[in-house]
């Protein structure tokens, strides 16, 4: 199994590409398993210790960058976890994602570039 630390990296690689990743890409990349009915546990428990890092450094969720192959949006645990972590409020989760997505972006924006 990956670790945190790994997953990470992997993410913010993708981040810094503007690139998403679906979960169930994300599970083949790392062998998390079968993702039939919901997320491996492994890959849970990665996403919650990366969303409670991320929140304790007021930082954009870098698990925004995965989402769900059939809408194209991260799923429920995600928008749980922004609500817990971040006292975010959901009831709109586009506009929740979108704005951790922009946050994303301006993060990993070379210096001098434009917002996107």
């Amino acid at each position: 199994m990956p670790t945190p630390q790994e997953v990470r990296n992997y993410l913010d690689d993708l981040a810094a590409r503007k690139k998403l990743i679906t979960y169930c890409d994300l599970s083949r990349q790392f062998g998390f398993g079968a993702m039939v009915p919901e997320l491996p546990v492994a890959m849970s428990k990665i996403f919650d210790q990366l969303d409670r890092e991320d929140a304790g450094t007021n930082s954009p969720f870098i698990t925004s960058v995965v989402v769900s192959r059939e809408n194209g949006k991260p799923g429920s645990g995600y928008f749980n976890a922004l609500r817990k972590y971040k006292g975010i409020d959901v009831s709109d989760t586009d506009k929740a994602w979108i704005a951790e997505i922009i946050a994303l972006r301006q993060l990993f924006m070379p210096r001098g570039a434009p917002a996107p």
